[in-house]
């Protein structure tokens, strides 16, 4: 049986159409419940990878639109998370602002056609101001402000 964390992230895992945007549903969402249960480094570094294949495929650096949906799930689990979960989804998002192609679009929830490119701006640009915060946290325990410095550089270098 499914564990319902029931919360918003549970709720907006559900919501989303992942077929639609070309993912597997029950990967994408065993992905990001990984993701959110990580309690170590390796816990973490399993999840970055689970959840990267779940929306992409990791290994060639290939997105699928899945990534514009997920971005606002990701930016959730990396704000109401500490340690491991935030760490690893902020990579993973610093790799969705890296690998996203120009010609990617997704169709809303509104039945509109959009960009992925802006569905990941719209996205992290949200999570901008505790980007800034998570950035000066001097705990290098798990490396969570040096993801959101490189986070906060990849938005500008990539201009999502």
């Amino acid at each position: 049986m499914i564990e319902d964390f029931g919360d918003e992230i549970e709720r907006a895992l559900r919501v989303v159409d992942w077929t639609t945007h070309g993912a597997d549903p029950a990967a994408v969402m065993s992905a990001v419940r990984q993701l959110r249960l990580a309690r170590s480094k390796q816990q973490g570094q399993d999840a970055y990878n689970a959840v990267l294949d779940a929306i992409g495929h990791n290994h060639s650096g290939w997105l699928y639109d899945a990534a514009g949906p997920a971005a606002a799930i990701l930016v959730e689990v990396a704000r109401s998370s500490q340690g491991w979960p935030c760490w690893a989804a902020l990579e993973i998002l610093i790799d969705c602002v890296a690998w996203v192609r120009p010609e990617q679009r997704l169709i809303d929830a509104d039945g509109r056609t959009r960009s992925v490119k802006t569905a990941l701006r719209d996205a992290i640009s949200g999570l901008e101001p505790e980007l800034h915060t998570m950035a000066a946290d001097p705990d290098t325990t798990v490396p969570v402000g040096k993801s959101a410095t490189d986070l906060l550089e990849a938005l500008h270098e990539h201009e999502v």
